[in-house]
């Protein structure tokens, strides 16, 4: 028989070793990762295609900021986590009132926490 899944978390990370590195931060928690994406293209369709609880998503990815696929997210009330190596809180406004930050390097503690608040509230983030 096969163990339940937990809650599906779209990873989006162009930097490989980290990108690991967190998937197996998440999977050590229970959640089942999807991804990780390493392009904003790749991501986007993911975003538009599967099933999340949540979002881990690098700001940048290969140069290109995520904001496509935050807004496809938010649109479909997927709450979001965003990692970031530089100050996320110039991003937009309205991106800023709906996410989470956890600036990197990523403590582990700290991502769980942020993931099982946006999944325990999410109507709270829509």
């Amino acid at each position: 028989m096969t163990p339940p899944r937990g809650p599906r978390i779209l990873l989006a990370e162009d930097e490989a070793l980290i990108a690991l590195d967190l998937q197996d931060i998440l999977e050590g928690a229970g959640y089942t990762v999807v991804g990780p994406a390493d392009r904003v293209s790749s991501a986007l369709v993911l975003a538009s295609s599967e099933q999340f609880e949540a979002a881990a998503l690098d700001v940048d990815l290969a140069g290109e900021k995520i904001w496509p696929v935050a807004e496809a997210l938010l649109m479909r009330g997927i709450p979001i986590v965003f990692l970031s190596g530089f100050s996320a809180r110039l991003d937009p406004q309205p991106v800023q009132a709906k996410v989470l930050y956890i600036d990197k390097p990523i403590d582990p503690s700290m991502l769980l926490e942020a993931l099982e608040s946006v999944i325990q509230a999410p109507a709270q983030r829509k």
